[in-house]
């Protein structure tokens, strides 16, 4: 059972190595529960306990939590990778080689809000590249709720909005 729960955590580890970006808990799921690398609860045990030990970092944006491996996670994956079995390191390294862009443009785009001082709530949306923003609109609502939908939908919504944007100023 310890082995087991040792393994999980250099997966979840070899995982945030491979990709060499920040994934979130939804991809990293994504990548291994599909392949039944291990049980959800397991996985989020895995994730937790990695973060408490400050081998991998938390870092949120708006409604999204980002993982990326801390130096500590980085010297300990490089060490032991070779415990991790080959079949899921050539499977895990085939996914996320496939999926590279996908997951980039997923992290790229967020929303955060925050509540203003006249009570209503500015809602930031953003489309991010290498760290510098290539789109960044704020929009002011009046409640919560408005701005935890303009969150949520901002993901789906950004390319449609960016082209119509972009269209009416250069039109």
């Amino acid at each position: 059972m310890a082995d087991t729960l040792i393994i999980n955590k250099l997966v979840v580890l070899y995982v945030l190595w491979k990709a060499d970006a920040p994934l979130s808990n939804a991809q990293i799921s994504e990548c291994l529960l599909e392949r039944e690398y291990m049980p959800y609860f397991s996985l989020q045990e895995s994730i937790n306990e990695l973060a408490g030990t400050g081998l991998i970092r938390m870092q949120s944006r708006g409604t999204v939590t980002s993982y990326t491996l801390s130096e500590t996670g980085r010297d300990t994956i490089s060490t032991l990778y070779d415990r991790v079995p080959e079949s899921f390191q050539k499977e895990i390294t085939q996914y996320l080689q496939e999926n590279r862009e996908k997951l980039r443009d997923e992290s790229s785009v967020y929303a955060e809000y925050e509540k203003t001082a006249d009570g209503e709530f500015s809602v930031h949306c953003r489309v991010n590249e290498n760290g510098t923003d290539l789109f960044h609109l704020t929009v002011t609502v009046p409640d919560e709720e408005q701005a935890r939908s303009v969150c949520l939908r901002w993901s789906a919504k950004s390319q449609p909005v960016y082209q119509i944007i972009m269209q009416e100023l250069l039109s």
